[in-house]
Order: C-alpha cells, then sequence, then structure tokens
C-alpha cells in the first residue's frame, strides 16, 4: 500500500501529520509507516478499482486482499479521525479494518469472487465467506483454532522459506531462526489436520532474494521436504530425509537447480 499512497498521497495519512513513535507492533520492532488507507470515499473508490481489475485479469475464484500487520495507532495519531469514525458509524479505530475489508467483501462478491485474507481478520470479522491464511506462528494457530472460516495452514515458523536454511548451499539472507529440512520433516503440524483446513502453503518472501539462483538456494532442498510432509502426513524422519536428499541430487544433476542452489 505504501507504493499507491506515494502515487497518490491523498489516500493516505493526511499531510502535515506527524507519523507516531515507537513499534506498531508487540513482539517486534516496526516503525510507523505511511501505509494505511485513510477512511474517505477517494480511498473506497480506489479499492473498488484495484479489486475490479484484478478481477478482469485473474479468473480464479479467489482474492487475496491482505488484512495482516494493520497498525491502529497511525490512525489513532490523527485528530480529525474521531469525526471520520463518527461520519461512518463507527465506533473506534479498531472498526476500521473491518470497514475496508467489508467493503472489499461486497465489490469481490458483485464480481462472483471470494475473499482470502491473513488470518488477523478472524480477530475483526466472522464472516463465514472469508478463507483465511494462518501464518502468525502461535497467534495465527491460535485464531484460526477459534475461528470459525476455513483457512489454510501456512505457519511462518516452517512454511516461510525465506527463513535461512542452515544447510544452504550458498550464503544465504533471511528471517531467524534458521530452518533445514528435518525442522519441516519433524514439525508439529497438528492445524494441518484439522477439519477446516483446505490446505497447505508454502511462502518465499522477496525483501533479501537478491535473484533466481538465490531464490532456488531458499527454495531448495526444503520445498521437497514440505510435499513430503504435505504427501505424507506419518512421514518417517530419517527416510524422508534421505529421500529429499536423493530428489534434490537428480535436481541438480540433471540442471535443474544452479550451482548456488
Amino acid at each position: 500500500m505504501m507504493a499507491a499512497i506515494a502515487a497518490h498521497p491523498e489516500l493516505g495519512r493526511p499531510a502535515g501529520i506527524p507519523l507516531p513513535t515507537g513499534s506498531m507492533r508487540d513482539h517486534m520492532w516496526w516503525p510507523a509507516r505511511n501505509d494505511l488507507l485513510w477512511p474517505s470515499d477517494g480511498a473506497l473508490d480506489f479499492v473498488t478499482a484495484v479489486l475490479r481489475r484484478v478481477a478482469d485479469l485473474f479468473p480464479g475464484r479467489w482474492v487475496h486482499i491482505g488484512g495482516d500487520e494493520c497498525a491502529y495507532q497511525q490512525w489513532a495519531s490523527d485528530p480529525q479521525m474521531p469525526d471520520l469514525l463518527r461520519e461512518r458509524g463507527l465506533d473506534k479505530v479498531e472498526d476500521l479494518q473491518a470497514w475496508f475489508i467489508a467493503h472489499a467483501s461486497r465489490v469481490l462478491a458483485d464480481l462472483g469472487r471470494s475473499v482470502v485474507a491473513w488470518d488477523e481478520a478472524a480477530a475483526i470479522t466472522d464472516a463465514e465467506d472469508i478463507l483465511l491464511i494462518a501464518w502468525d506462528e502461535e497467534r495465527g494457530m491460535a485464531r484460526a483454532a477459534e475461528a470459525t472460516q476455513p483457512y489454510v495452514f501456512a505457519d511462518a515458523r516452517t512454511l516461510y522459506l525465506n527463513r535461512v536454511d542452515p544447510a544452504g548451499a550458498a550464503t544465504q539472507k533471511g528471517m531467524l531462526p534458521a530452518i533445514g529440512v528435518r525442522d519441516i520433516l519433524a514439525a508439529d503440524w497438528a492445524e494441518a489436520s484439522a477439519e477446516r483446513c483446505v490446505g497447505v502453503q508454502a511462502c518465499v518472501w522477496s525483501e533479501f532474494v537478491l535473484d533466481g539462483d538465490d531464490l532456488l538456494s531458499m527454495l531448495f532442498p526444503r520445498l521437497l521436504a514440505v510435499a513430503e510432509r504435505i504427501w505424507n502426513r506419518e512421514v518417517d524422519i530419517d527416510s524422508a530425509a534421505d529421500a529429499v536428499a536423493a530428489e534434490y541430487r537428480v535436481l541438480r544433476e540433471h540442471g535443474l537447480l544452479t550451482a548456488s542452489a
């Protein structure tokens, strides 16, 4: 959203209002940024236009609208925010995120599409037509357990492959703590077996990925371990690790992976 606001400043924080100080998240350092839409007709028009364009470009049913890491303090620090909330029939700044999600959901419903959102959405809406992506480690798994909506299991502790691989063939820059093949094979994925879980998702976020070779080094061989866990819930760690290593060698021998991977 920062890029959209940089291009269209009227969508974001009003000019002249300083950003709040301190961290925007309790468990980590997260400075305030001008990355939230302000409640305005223009912001709703922008959301509508973007979602209509996405629906034009992509034929699939599901459209991911985000919804994570929303720093309410940034809205609350605007002296005019109480008036903006009253104009929209809202009681508090925390209601703004649900207000935006409800608007996006209506737009997508009119287009015959359905909403996907990060697991934080479960704490602010009980709409049954939302598919959650449960990513946020212990917090996300707790939200998924308490929610009623279906979800995709994407626990960042073992499914964020932008974490450093301790056995990586190349020097990597990425999230910590590191995770290796055996960590993935041995992880407790109880949430992935729940009735409301409709799938498993592995991610690589690109903040620290330098190029295609670097991407492959982050993906392999750990993506093979993810696949093994998905297909074989009762995995034997030793035999699965051997199978992953053997398949990794095959990929390298056939030139499908670069030397750095």
